[in-house]
């Protein structure tokens, strides 16, 4: 009698909370919330004893004081429905080691294809998995880039799955707001239309610093960007490294032949158009002014410098401050195993 009054009187493991992007899919999100979704969710809050929280969003600062409000309050599970860039605006107010579970809701939905998970109804049996204890959870490793905004300050932007500057942040800018889902179409312009900068970087394996023009670059947490596959072949889910593609500046002919590789997801490391680099990231230093510094083992630094202004995107959101600026100072760091999730099956 008295295990079961210990039992009854026990705290749920986690506190649930449901955040809507009323604007997902173009603002038709009725689709993936529907009455069955909200029947389902209604029966596992009565079987479990899990009440799950609600809140609705439509733009970024909403979601910053949803997202603070609901920590505030002690949720630690955070479902979110919304594509990847709903999550990347959920993880920059997110406390360490938060649970999150995402309800694919955008275009691309990368971070949920990583964990299998194509329709709500795989998050809904995710959810109550999770709740019985029938599914591994791990950490999943998040990225944070930094950099000097006009005035000075220092902006910090985190991202789950790819960070990138030039040709694929170009791409974004083309497709955001979208929903006809034509990266192809705007891949290939935004190839065919980027402009050269310049980056220096140094590498301790050559023991030399190299000096090129390049479309832009992309660092990876995961292996595709978009809907294009392949981007980082060797990187293997959650292995705490950071992959880093240098674009470089080819003829209009070779852009043709990238394009080509990418829509039929051949490898980029293999072609001769790209810069590849990989390692396990420690502590970011910057070496000097207008600096992109990076420390990897094996590649132990990197750095560049922007000679013009150029387009920054994290998990596809664009990030409006790095393109007011036209040299900037950055550092890359990875935050290891910064969020919990379940283990893709």
């Amino acid at each position: 009698m008295a295990k079961e009054k210990e039992k009854s009187e026990t705290k749920p493991k986690y506190k649930i909370a449901l955040i809507i992007n009323e604007y997902s899919k173009g603002g038709d999100y009725r689709p993936l919330i529907n009455e069955e979704l909200y029947r389902q969710l209604d029966d596992f809050q009565k079987s479990t004893g899990h009440p799950v929280a609600v809140s609705f969003t439509r733009s970024k600062t909403h979601i910053q004081k949803a997202v603070t409000s609901l920590q505030r309050e002690g949720h630690n599970f955070l479902i979110i429905c919304g594509g990847d860039g709903t999550i990347n605006d959920v993880i920059q107010h997110v406390e360490e080691g938060t649970l999150i579970v995402p309800i694919p809701g955008g275009n691309a939905n990368d971070f949920a294809r990583r964990l299998n998970i194509f329709h709500w109804r795989d998050s809904v049996q995710i959810i109550k998995n999770i709740v019985e204890g029938n599914v591994n959870i791990i950490g999943i490793d998040a990225g944070e880039i930094s950099f000097h905004d006009k005035s000075g300050a220092v902006v910090s932007r985190r991202f789950l799955n790819n960070c990138g500057v030039g040709v694929t942040a170009d791409t974004v800018r083309r497709v955001e707001g979208r929903v006809d889902k034509a990266y192809l179409k705007n891949g290939f312009l935004s190839l065919m239309l980027s402009k050269a900068f310049g980056l220096t970087y140094y590498s301790t394996i050559l023991k030399k610093n190299i000096n090129m023009s390049c479309l832009g670059f992309e660092m990876l947490l995961c292996s595709r960007v978009g809907r294009y596959a392949n981007f980082a072949p060797y990187k293997h889910e959650n292995d705490g490294t950071i992959h880093f593609i240098i674009f470089k500046n080819l003829s209009y002919f070779k852009r043709l032949m990238l394009m080509m590789l990418l829509s039929f997801g051949e490898r980029l490391v293999s072609s001769g158009f790209v810069e590849y680099f990989h390692g396990h990231t420690s502590r970011p230093e910057i070496k000097d002014s207008n600096s992109f510094g990076l420390n990897l083992r094996g590649v132990k630094s990197i750095w560049g410098m922007l000679h013009d202004k150029a387009l920054l995107h994290v998990d596809g959101n664009l990030v409006p401050e790095f393109y007011e600026i036209i040299q900037s100072d950055c550092k890359v760091r990875i935050l290891p195993k910064f969020i919990k999730t379940v283990a893709p099956c």
